[in-house]
């Protein structure tokens, strides 16, 4: 992943003059300043941009340069989502870094938009907080705004009956970046973060130390460096969501039914690959090439292709931009683990009813090994240096989720 370089898309003149966008410009992550957030790292979220969409956000299926919510749901098969009772809501914790304050009220927009349950503050369903639970927030960052905005908008649309909560980092270093994730666990049975730093060999510390957490379920973003693997994505505590691509016509609308390949430009791509630190999980031995003996990366994959992107509303940016990036992927499978834990609390009496994954990540590979393709999309092109093939790959990982199958599978996992 680009952790100190620009991460902002620019795509060629002959897609953008198709578009109802902006002219493309190249936007830079701020540096950190001063001793403000000291740690081993600082992160920058694999956030890519198409561009600001200018025109009236349509909700129809097809002839968009864009993937709605509905459309998304469909082509995974999350449609069991918008079943899941209200009154089973499980909390799906977004951790970012620095401030949106127009993240409420925007998803609001986003939800009126496309006629998805309200979630507010008012209704129990929104909250914000600092890194420790106060409500103090950290200074407003125009770039993880972007971030913060997609992942709270996009985990809502495929979990619109969890409680989201948003935890802001002070900073985007590591260590505040792990408090936040230290107080999402307490206060969510699944964490995502859209974001990832470069590997050290310390890093195990934290996986179990923040990591590790009975009753929750951790996602990270693999990147977007192509043949890069990152922390906290290489844990063998996290699930590590790659990304795939949708194709585009010749005026850059997403073509249905979809045609998915593992995602690599000349932009950036999937990260993916060997960790130097993480020993490879047992439950990954019959799936990851020989030539790789510790952990490897990612796990599943969901659309990340800002040329497949989806729309994001941030209203102190001028409305309606296009996203992509594995930035994009990570909270919507956050999302179904989050759908999932739903089904979990509202199934049988109250005496057996089901508690929240523990063990999504080896949950997943068990599903594999029983039936792989009942569980998974299989992801066989695509991809630089590495390329997507036969089940396991350093692009897609198992590849994309067939989600009502593996939701129902995992619904009933120990």
């Amino acid at each position: 992943m680009r952790f100190s370089r620009l991460i902002w898309l620019i795509l060629g003149a002959s897609v953008l003059l198709a578009q109802p966008a902006e002219s493309p410009s190249r936007r830079v992550f701020p540096k950190e300043t001063g001793s403000e957030g000291f740690g081993v790292w600082h992160a920058n979220p694999p956030l890519w941009t198409r561009g600001r969409y200018l025109a009236t956000p349509k909700t129809t299926t097809t002839g968009e340069p864009y993937v709605s919510p509905s459309q998304m749901i469909s082509i995974y098969g999350v449609s069991a989502a918008a079943t899941v009772p209200s009154t089973a809501t499980p909390t799906l914790a977004i951790v970012d870094a620095y401030d949106s304050p127009g993240a409420e009220a925007d998803l609001g927009v986003f939800s009126a938009k496309y006629a998805l349950p309200p979630c507010t503050t008012a209704n129990g369903c929104f909250s914000k907080v600092n890194q420790t639970g106060g409500k103090g927030v950290p200074r407003r960052n125009e770039g993880w705004e972007s971030e913060i905005n997609l992942d709270t908008q996009w985990a809502h649309a495929l979990a619109p009956y969890a409680k989201i909560l948003l935890v802001e980092a002070n900073s985007s270093s590591d260590a505040d970046l792990f408090a936040a994730v230290n107080y999402a666990r307490q206060h969510a049975s699944v964490v995502s973060m859209s974001w990832s730093g470069p590997e050290w060999q310390g890093q195990g510390y934290y996986d179990t130390s923040v990591f590790k957490q009975t009753g929750v379920t951790f996602l990270a973003a693999s990147g977007d460096n192509d043949a890069a693997v990152g922390y906290p994505a290489s844990s063998a505590n996290v699930i590590a969501v790659g990304g795939t691509s949708f194709a585009t016509d010749y005026e850059g609308n997403v073509v249905l039914p979809v045609t998915e390949t593992g995602w690599s430009d000349e932009y950036g791509g999937s990260g993916g690959g060997c960790s130097a630190y993480t020993a490879q999980p047992a439950f990954q031995k019959s799936w990851v090439p020989p030539s790789c003996k510790m952990r490897g990366i990612p796990d599943v994959a969901m659309d990340a292709d800002p040329s497949s992107g989806v729309l994001v509303y941030i209203s102190r940016q001028g409305g309606w931009w296009i996203y992509g990036g594995t930035s994009m992927a990570c909270p919507m499978f956050a999302a179904i683990i989050a759908d999932v834990n739903g089904y979990r609390a509202s199934t049988g009496s109250k005496s057996t009813v089901s508690p929240p994954l523990s063990t999504a990540l080896a949950d997943l590979y068990a599903a594999a090994y029983a039936n792989y393709g009942m569980y998974f999309n299989d992801i066989k092109s695509g991809g630089y240096p590495f390329v997507a093939g036969p089940k396991w790959d350093f692009v897609t990982g198992l590849g994309s989720p067939k989600a009502n199958a593996l939701m129902q599978d995992l619904n009933t996992a120990k």
